[in-house]
């Protein structure tokens, strides 16, 4: 189809628009303009029947040279000033007297009679005819007909014209004043239409190529090209909509490499404790490994399968978390009730590491508005991590506070820390905590990326510090529900 560019769409709109405007405003104009020139050219013509006809009245002009046929040098005058001939008619008879042009009269020898239209509106209706643009055979060409009433020499007022005046002017120089204006206004707009189509095709044709560089390199990212690129120098639209198209390739190459890592990573540590299995497996059945510590491998082997187990369904709960196929149920919840809980299901492996806890809460509720089921898991997460990475005597820290319309739940530990390095890092899928923090080997490396996931979830923030061999505090925030 023709108009199936945008190209040609954006021109056809702005011809469609140029076409509609000169149409309706230069019609107007133009029927406008004609009609003031034509009813400039009666009003003209109007006066100088009404000076011929005051002449006749006040005894200027004799009527016994009309009665006779007598050429008349005023009536010539005013035949050759408006291009007309005039005709004189007897009101008695209706008979025309004659013709007169601006070179020659003819008196008419037969009985030629007015017409009726215009001896009713001049004679009976006492009115002036006026009649305008319309084809006159005698003169071959447009006239504009005035019919002018001609009274005796102190005649009364209610007295009936003796004659009538009829000029029929010719609208030459009405037409040639109409072109000359046509010319004026119309060759000016359309000269200025087809600059602004060459100016619009111009900057459509800029903006077109632009977003077909935009749709190329978006086919090319389909293709999985993740490192183009898109640049324009014109500071537009189109340069913020390519400045975000570089945004989202730059994050589907990083989700791309995520992706990636995440499939590496989750063959590397499923492979892992299946490697351990199969080998202890294989020692037991080919006798390598002797009967009397089979019980001894089997429980390494079910301590394997446990951490499998632990890995795949961390796994699923964060795919279903990022797909958004684990909904967020909010209501209001006692955020200090969730730490409570949390800490008594976990006060065991508080107890046998030795470790310090501080529970810096107030025993009234504090509610939230969030899904306690999710906002127990962070916590669970989060307070697991510091027991791992605590020693003997040393303390954790848990502690709400409200300021404004957020509550603050901080989880600070005093273990080994986290390097800056490595600090960016944490929130990725299975970025293992022991990278940053030595001595524990027995997480999946997906704790913290759920806790991530939930917290943006809920449309809140989470913020880490830490420093080595002093301890890490994590604090995100939840929308405080107000009082009961």
């Amino acid at each position: 189809m023709i108009f199936k560019s945008l190209h040609a769409k954006l021109l056809a709109i702005y011809v469609g628009i140029v076409v509609g405007f000169l149409a309706c405003l230069g019609g107007t104009l133009t029927i406008s303009y004609r009609k003031n020139l034509t009813v400039m050219r009666e009003n003209s013509v109007v006066e100088c029947a009404e000076q011929i006809a005051n002449m006749y009245a006040d005894g200027s002009l004799a009527i016994v040279d009309l009665e006779n046929g007598q050429t008349i040098p005023v009536l010539m005058t005013m035949a050759k000033d408006f291009d007309a001939t005039i005709q004189i008619v007897n009101t008695t008879s209706k008979r025309l007297f004659f013709n007169m042009s601006a070179d020659k009269m003819t008196v008419y020898e037969t009985d030629l009679l007015v017409e009726e239209d215009i001896f009713n509106t001049v004679y009976n209706n006492e009115d002036i005819y006026i009649r305008s643009n319309y084809y006159n055979s005698e003169m071959d060409e447009n006239v504009s007909t005035i019919a002018y009433p001609i009274m005796y020499p102190n005649s009364a007022k209610d007295a009936k014209p003796w004659a009538i005046l009829i000029i029929n002017s010719s609208l030459a120089p009405v037409n040639e004043a109409f072109s000359h204006i046509v010319a004026t206004l119309w060759v000016p707009a359309i000269l200025v239409s087809l600059l602004g189509l060459v100016i619009v095709y111009t900057l459509t044709n800029k903006i077109v190529r632009r977003v077909k560089i935009l749709n190329n390199a978006t086919e090319k990212i389909a293709k999985g090209g993740f490192d183009t690129r898109v640049n324009f120098k014109e500071y537009d639209e189109i340069r913020q909509l390519a400045e975000g198209f570089n945004k989202m390739a730059e994050d589907l190459k990083i989700a791309d490499a995520s992706k990636r890592d995440f499939v590496s990573n989750a063959a590397h540590e499923l492979r892992s404790p299946m490697t351990s299995i199969n080998g202890f497996v294989e020692g037991m059945l080919d006798g390598t490994i002797p009967k009397e510590k089979h019980r001894m491998y089997l429980e390494i082997v079910s301590s394997e399968v446990k951490r499998l187990t632990k890995l795949v369904k961390t796994m699923l709960d964060l795919s279903r978390i990022e797909s958004g196929r684990d909904k967020i149920s909010m209501a209001k919840t006692d955020i200090n009730e969730l730490i409570r809980h949390v800490v008594i299901r976990l006060s065991q492996k508080i107890e046998l590491k030795g470790i310090i806890p501080e529970i810096n809460i107030s025993d009234e509720p504090l509610f939230v508005y969030a899904d306690s089921d999710k906002i127990e898991q962070v916590l669970q997460n989060l307070i697991d991590n510091a027991i791992k990475f605590t020693d003997k005597d040393q303390v954790i820290s848990i502690s709400t506070s409200l300021q404004g319309n957020k509550v603050y739940v901080s989880v600070k530990d005093e273990g080994a820390g986290i390097n800056d390095d490595d600090i960016k890092f944490i929130w990725d899928r299975f970025y293992t905590v022991d990278k940053a923090r030595s001595g524990n080997k027995t997480g999946t490396g997906l704790g913290l990326s759920i806790v991530k996931t939930i917290i943006d979830q809920h449309n809140e923030n989470i913020t880490v510090k830490s420093n080595l061999n002093q301890g890490t505090e994590f604090v995100f925030t939840l929308q405080y529900a107000g009082e009961i």
